[in-house]
């Protein structure tokens, strides 16, 4: 007899789908020459963005999926690394 899954492993399997799904359609907008067609792909790659933010939020309001608290400095690192490499990109 099949192991039953239960609330958790289902929304873990989902969220799980929706990182994979997200991956591809984003390849699909990187890859696509047909305007339209990368449109769509947009549309459908924010639409799947939009649902696993729903999804992980649901988890963690369960506790299923914790994430530890980012401190004042690693932000500031983060947020650092990020101003450099735009910069970086807007002198090429």
């Amino acid at each position: 007899m099949p192991a039953k899954l239960n609330d958790q492993d289902l929304m873990q399997l989902l969220l799980s789908d929706h990182k994979a799904s997200a991956q591809h359609m984003l390849m699909c907008v990187l890859e696509c020459a047909n305007d339209a067609l990368r449109t769509d792909c947009q549309n459908i790659l924010n639409k799947t963005l939009n649902h696993q933010k729903q999804i992980w939020q649901a988890m963690n309001q369960r506790g299923w999926y914790q994430v530890q608290a980012a401190t004042v400095q690693e932000l500031a690192r983060v947020q650092n690394q990020i101003n450099q490499a735009t910069q970086q990109l807007q002198m090429q």
